[in-house]
């Protein structure tokens, strides 16, 4: 049987069944006529709002509920792109050419909000001018944040480093803190081979 045919087909059953339903409705008292057109305009209503409105208006009310975190993470990222800039800002303020000093170093690690008693710079090395920073029960997330950082605000990056969970006087481990040592080299400039 061809396409054509089945349409044919179907279209014939389509009319049969409305020539069959027109006659029912004819033969109907006029009260139950009425009945059968308020039955179907409330089904056909009951259809339309399930399938039609009332998914639009969940899909309303879920945006509504999800657009304060959408806010608020675009002021995190606003705030982020904000921070970028002025870090880059920053680091073009720190002479690149000029030589790493303590004060540099114990600046950014204060900025960065570890406890003056958790660190301490050491004295230089003569042959490379390499600084090394010794660490002691200090926020892991803290120092890992400013080790980041460090490329940026102090045009050094860590060259080194042995780090190792705190231990308390028992020898138990301390959650989140660390101890040990890094080694901040200067970062060249690019222009400079």
């Amino acid at each position: 049987m061809s396409r054509t045919a089945t349409l044919d087909a179907w279209r014939e059953r389509l009319r049969v069944r409305t020539r069959q339903t027109a006659l029912a409705f004819n033969r109907l008292a006029p009260r139950e006529r009425k009945l059968v057109v308020a039955g179907g305009a409330v089904a056909l209503a009951a259809i339309t709002y399930l399938f039609g409105i009332e998914p639009a208006l969940q899909g309303i009310a879920r945006d509504r509920a999800a657009l304060p975190a959408l806010r608020v993470q675009a002021a995190t990222v606003e705030a982020i792109t904000r921070d970028v800039a002025r870090l880059r800002q920053s680091a073009t303020h720190v002479a690149s050419e000029a030589a790493l000093t303590r004060d540099d170093i114990a600046a950014s690690l204060a900025a960065s909000g570890m406890a003056a008693d958790t660190w301490t710079v050491l004295d230089p090395d003569e042959a490379s001018s390499n600084w090394t920073v010794a660490f002691k029960q200090v926020p892991a997330d803290t120092l890992f944040a400013w080790l980041q950082r460090a490329p940026l605000t102090l045009r050094a990056s860590a060259q080194t480093a042995a780090l190792q969970r705190s231990t308390m006087s028992t020898g138990r481990l301390l959650s989140g803190k660390a101890d040990g040592t890094v080694t901040l080299a200067p970062v060249k400039p690019k222009d400079a081979s």
